[in-house]
């Protein structure tokens, strides 16, 4: 639902979107995940997803790919944390830069909240705290009105830590390959 659902939704809304007078902006919820997934991934496999000229068919395709590969116990991309959750977001990203070369008259970014205190983590257990769902919304604030507005074809990401005042909110643009540390 992540991939799809973000798709479902932008296709529907293209035409009301192309008829807007003025510039028309469309923000994708994703993750960190997503770009550390990317990065996780073998060379060949993030090559052909980082193409310039990757399209809907391809990306899907490549997607099938991946998904059908995890039928395999002793495939590797077992190993990357929280895997189905990291492609879906990951779809998004991709999805994002193939909507932002093909309409260049709209801005199209994907945008990350962070860790928030929603029912998606209701039943968390770790040591790691949610930050309240208004910081994390702050990012898309940002990209639309504030200082982030302007660009296309970007991944934003909320960076405050839970507890951060909603007036020092930081946000900032994140590179859509996020590599292991060495």
């Amino acid at each position: 639902m992540n991939f799809e659902g973000v798709v479902a939704a932008t296709e529907a809304f293209l035409p009301l979107l192309k008829a807007s007078p003025a510039p028309a902006v469309v923000l994708s919820t994703s993750s960190s995940q997503g770009n550390r997934t990317l990065g996780l991934l073998g060379e060949e496999h993030r090559k052909a997803l980082m193409d310039p000229q990757l399209d809907m068919s391809r990306l899907r395709e490549l997607l099938v790919d991946l998904v059908e590969g995890l039928s395999n116990p002793n495939n590797g991309y077992h190993s990357i944390p929280t895997v189905a959750y990291g492609l879906s977001k990951m779809g998004v990203n991709c999805f994002t830069q193939i909507m932002a070369r093909a309409h260049p008259e709209m801005a199209f970014n994907a945008c990350s909240p962070g860790f928030c205190n929603t029912d998606m983590c209701a039943n968390y257990t770790g040591q790691r705290k949610p930050k309240e769902p208004a910081l994390g919304a702050s990012v898309f604030q940002k990209v639309l009105f504030g200082e982030l507005r302007g660009s296309t074809g970007a991944f934003f990401k909320e960076n405050s830590k839970a507890g951060t005042p909603i007036e020092k909110a930081s946000a900032a643009q994140d590179a859509w390959v996020n590599f292991p540390e060495q």
